[in-house]
């Protein structure tokens, strides 16, 4: 089963990378796949299933 959150970013159609991984993370939050204190990913693991690089991650939270 893929990630809810692999699925989010697949649907970004628009663009870029960092753009779309803020877009997932906030549809993340808003369709509660994603709970309040819950701990994100870590970013090796966030790039890992996202099929991104590390920095493009790292860049992306600190936005």
């Amino acid at each position: 089963m893929r990630s809810p959150l692999l699925q989010l970013f697949q649907h970004q159609a628009t663009g870029g990378l960092r753009e779309r991984l803020c877009t997932t993370l906030r549809l993340a939050i808003s369709r509660h796949h994603l709970r309040a204190g819950q701990q994100l990913p870590s970013t090796r693991q966030l790039a890992e299933d996202l099929n991104l690089s590390r920095v493009t991650v790292e860049k992306g939270l600190i936005r």
